[in-house]
């Protein structure tokens, strides 16, 4: 028997193991989803397992979820750790920023490890994350995990409130109120406070209002 004959079989097993669990047909996260709403625990773990066994990013996440809040299963942190770890190997630039924080700043059962976090936040920040380049920027700030360095610490600030994070818009936007790491500008800050305040969130209040009271610092001094 060839070995091209002998990896087709063997494909053909793997694809069976996992479509067998559903019935005849793959399963999906969606099946798990189901099992998980209906309370059927043991099927929604064994389900999510099988789909997560194939590189499914959202099920290496409800795993961890589950394995964190006990729910269907033994709550279990460093099982939590292992799945979200997991997830953040296969997923986005989001759960591996959540991964980084574990380890930052202790949190979900994990140890502190900065340098462990510094891991992870990089390679959230390679992909583009804004809420990534925000906490690189905090980083830099406080001197955890590199050199303390403002001047960075500005860079990734201004480049997360470029990318659209609205807590980093604050930041710029008090930034040039009060001249803080630059040079005072109040037209930059009513810029960097309007863009903060354009979806719905949170800051918005807080945006508008800051604006408010800067046009009128603007009109008294004017600047």
């Amino acid at each position: 028997m060839s070995l091209t004959h002998l990896a087709s079989i063997a494909a053909l097993l793997a694809g069976f193991s996992l479509t067998a669990l559903a019935g005849g047909r793959a399963s999906t996260l969606e099946d798990g989803d189901a099992a998980y709403a209906n309370k059927d625990y043991a099927t929604a773990l064994r389900l999510l397992r099988s789909v997560a066994d194939h590189g499914n990013a959202e099920a290496d996440l409800r795993l961890s979820g589950m394995y964190l809040s006990g729910t269907g299963v033994p709550a279990d942190a460093a099982q939590s750790r292992f799945w979200k770890e997991k997830a953040a190997e296969n997923g986005d630039a989001a759960t591996q920023l959540d991964v980084a924080d574990m380890y930052l700043f202790g949190v979900e059962g994990a140890a502190k490890d900065v340098a462990r976090g510094m891991i992870w936040l990089r390679k959230a920040v390679n992909r583009g994350f804004p809420a990534a380049e925000l906490q690189l920027a905090a980083q830099y700030r406080l001197g955890e995990g590199v050199p303390k360095d403002l001047e960075q610490a500005l860079f990734w600030e201004r480049k997360a409130a470029e990318g659209g994070n609205i807590v980093a818009q604050m930041v710029m936007g008090e930034r040039f109120a009060a001249g803080f790491g630059v040079a005072k500008d109040l037209g930059q800050a009513i810029a960097w406070y309007k863009k903060a305040a354009v979806p719905p969130s949170f800051y918005r209040y807080r945006a508008v209002t800051r604006i408010a009271g800067l046009e009128k610092e603007r009109a008294r001094w004017g600047r």
